[in-house]
């Protein structure tokens, strides 16, 4: 699974991120809360005014939206491709290429 926020690429950590998230995702709960408690935002230089995008490795998507703020504000416009322009096949190859 693969974040994309703003235009920085995160492989999610399988210990920690991947699960937190997987499990948010199968109760319904709040993905954008567990993106950013999870996520190092000193590290991967990010913060939480982002707009997330959660995919398989296969570019499946998972889940899209705004960490914070107004959850319902359009997305922005460099956000729009990964989900709204790419297919999964084109997401996988767009994660290899910058991953």
């Amino acid at each position: 699974m693969v974040f994309e926020a703003g235009s920085t690429l995160i492989g999610a950590d399988g210990e920690h991120q991947e699960p937190a998230v997987r499990a948010a995702l199968d109760a319904g709960g709040d993905v954008a809360d567990v993106i950013a408690e999870y996520t190092d935002t000193e590290r991967s230089l990010i913060t939480t005014d982002d707009y997330a995008i959660a995919c398989e490795d296969d570019g499946t998507l998972l889940w899209r939206g705004w960490l914070t703020g107004d959850r319902g504000a359009e997305p922005p416009f460099e956000a729009r491709a990964w989900f709204a322009g790419m297919s999964a096949a084109d997401r996988a190859a767009g994660f290899a290429g910058e991953a």
